[in-house]
């Protein structure tokens, strides 16, 4: 489990993440409901019968069917490896940023007719915009998703491809390459992880705040056009001097009713947490 968000119709949406590097794990299967966003509405005085907890275990006993149509907690959108942190923005639109990147270890792609496995590959990272019911790339056989990302339909350059397929794997049928609208590899930008919108006036006013755990080590921010469908600007939260800040590990970020940015930063991955820190960013003028 991960962040969760309360969005505009007051439900619940949580991003839970995937049990394995690409989809293809024998002894860590996909379930029905792993590497996905899934959504309740549990403000509503009737939600489960007024009882919880709410048992979501997929597999014996329980056996329960996030598809179901009077399920309480339902999928809302699939194909997530690793979403850190949801941010519903001001303009209508749920938001998310995808690790999809993990060098630790074999990984592999699940096979099914057309489709072959592949081993080890390195997907690009993306910031994505979440739309129900779409598939964002990440495989699960469980639910007959099995292709990664953008597959490798034509013999050109096709939007989110995966050059190890052969030509002619076909994506997902519920893969749409426009709702994943910023490719994180043209900055450098690995492991993005905590999201927030900062609405606050000034020039930041309506930007996506997004932390680069990898890569940059920054605090990268987004600009949209009007329907928030694409991304118009992007650049490094900067210091007074007009130097990009960078930290050890950024994970996390919040925005004070007062302007304030604090930013928890994880620091050093190889002392597992040495030297963490909460940053306090004060707006110059």
């Amino acid at each position: 489990m991960n962040g969760c968000a309360f969005g505009p119709d007051k439900r619940l949406y949580i991003s839970v993440g995937s049990m394995n590097r690409l989809g293809h794990d024998p002894v860590r299967p996909e379930t029905l409901l792993s590497c996905a966003v899934v959504v309740a509405d549990v403000r509503n005085a009737n939600f489960n019968g007024g009882r919880l907890p709410l048992n979501v275990q997929t597999s014996e006993p329980v056996n329960y069917d996030p598809r179901a149509t009077a399920a309480p907690l339902k999928l809302y959108a699939t194909g997530f490896r690793e979403m850190y942190r949801l941010c519903w923005h001001s303009n209508g639109n749920l938001y998310g940023g995808v690790n999809q990147n993990d060098g630790t270890g074999r990984a592999d792609t699940p096979s099914c007719p057309g489709v072959p496995s592949l081993h080890s590959v390195f997907p690009d990272e993306d910031l994505v915009r979440i739309v129900e019911g779409g598939y964002y790339g990440h495989p699960n056989p469980s639910r007959k998703q099995y292709v990664l990302l953008g597959g490798n339909p034509t013999a050109g350059i096709d939007c989110w491809e995966v050059p190890e397929y052969p030509v002619g794997v076909q994506p997902d049928r519920d893969f749409n390459p426009t709702n994943l609208i910023f490719n994180l590899k043209s900055i450098n930008g690995t492991s993005a992880d905590g999201c927030t919108e900062y609405t606050l006036p000034g020039p930041l006013n309506g930007r996506l705040l997004v932390c680069l755990f990898e890569g940059t080590h920054t605090l990268h921010t987004f600009a949209f056009n009007s329907s928030g469908t694409a991304v118009t600007d992007n650049r490094p939260l900067v210091d007074e001097h007009n130097n990009s800040l960078r930290f050890t590990q950024p994970i996390d970020v919040t925005v004070h009713p007062a302007g304030r940015i604090y930013v928890a930063d994880f620091g050093s991955w190889s002392s597992f947490g040495g030297g963490g820190t909460i940053w306090v960013l004060n707006p110059v003028n």
